[in-house]
This record gives structure tokens, sequence and C-alpha cells, in this order.
């Protein structure tokens, strides 16, 4: 198979699996409703646990965090090595397994965020991030994750701990491989597949940093 079409594939596959909105999937098996018309609105572990509970936020949280990691892991492990193998010298430097989890990622969150299963409107893509950047370097991840958690342990808002995680990612996603002597065009190519996938969570969260900013962003409750 050529390997155009299996990058294809790989694009294909990554973003449908991450249109699979465990939200929606869990708050229609809970309570028959479409969690997008409650709440906040949002297609999500918060927006779920709030309107429909703690154990389907849980549920919602193991799904969302587990499409976050089948979808890199496949093209880390099963597309991408057959792609960098067949594709031209001069790109597949640049399409090598270990980059292959920031496409596959970068559209897993993207299906999350756009599901084609759900007309387009899921949720921020939190725990599904957090899930791609384990794939993308597990040290990156844990400096990003335990930010989020001294935030919302200090705050009980979750999008603080999000925009900020989001924020960091880049910089030490940058300075982590700055230290095992990449050159200048692989890290140029790092940070821009860093930022884009920050820049997809930070987009998502427009609507938080505002309401952040006028000080009208609700803590985390469960009414259930």
């Amino acid at each position: 198979m050529n390997w155009v079409i299996m990058l294809i594939i790989a694009l294909v596959v990554s973003y449908l699996i991450g249109s699979i909105n465990f939200a929606l999937i869990v708050s229609k098996i809970f309570v028959k409703k479409d969690v997008r018309k409650m709440g906040s609105g949002n297609a999500g572990m918060t927006n779920v646990i709030r309107t429909v509970g703690i154990v389907p936020g849980i549920i919602t949280f193991v799904g969302d965090f587990g499409k976050g990691l089948a979808a890199p892991l496949i093209a880390k492990f099963l597309l991408f090595p057959y792609i960098a193998e067949n594709a031209p010298d001069f790109i597949a430097n640049f399409l090598t397994p270990e980059y292959g989890v920031y496409f596959c990622g970068f559209l897993c969150i993207i299906g999350h965020a756009y599901p084609i299963f759900f007309g387009f409107r899921g949720g921020k893509g939190v725990s599904t991030s957090i899930a791609v950047l384990f794939c993308i370097n597990w040290i990156v991840a844990a400096f990003v994750l335990i930010t989020f958690l001294v935030l919302f342990l200090i705050t009980k808002i979750i999008s603080i701990g999000s925009v900020l995680g989001a924020v960091e990612f880049p910089i030490f996603n940058f300075l982590i491989n700055y230290n095992k002597g990449l050159d200048t065009i692989e890290l140029v190519y790092i940070v821009v597949l860093s930022v884009l996938i920050a820049s997809l969570v930070f987009l998502k969260h427009k609507d938080n940093i505002i309401r952040l900013n006028k000080g009208e962003e609700k803590q985390l409750s469960s009414h259930k």
C-alpha cells in the first residue's frame, strides 16, 4: 500500500477514534439526555460530573483518556513504522513513529472537539490531551498533570489547570528535547507540533478564559 494512503488512513482513523464522545454516550445511557443540553452545554467530563454524577464522570474520563492513548499508540506501533519506511528519505525523517504520535494525537483531539458522529459539537479535550501528552513524553505530561492537579486542588476550577497546562506543554517539551541535542530543524518541528496541540486546547477554553477574567468561572461540584 502506498505510504500516502497509509498516512491518510492513520489520520482519519485517529480522528474517528477521537469522535467517539463518551460524555454524550454516558449521559444518554444514565439519564437518557444529551449532556450538551444540560449544565454548561459542554460535552466533557466536568459537565457530566455536574449534571449526571460522579460515576458517569469517571467513566467519561476513562473513555476519553483511553482514546487519547489508543490513537497515538496505534500510529506509533502499527501505522507510522510502515509510513516512515516507505516514504522518500526527505519526508520520512518527519514522519517517524515518534512524530506520528503528534499527528495522530492532534487528530484525535480534533475528533473529540469536533466529532463527526455528534454534529461536530464535542468537548474541550482535556482528558484526551493529557493522554496524548503521555504518549509523546511522560515526563512532560507529568509536569503538566502536576500543575493541573495542584491548581485544581487549590481553586476547584478545572479550566485554570487546563489552560496553564496547555501553555506549559510546548515550553516543557522544547526544554526536554533541547537537552537531547536535537538539531534546530527537529526542535522547530517539535515546537510547531506542540503548539498546534496546545492551541487547540486553548481555543476550546476561550469562553472559560473570559469567565475567569470576570471571576465568573464555577468550581467543580456534583449535584448527583
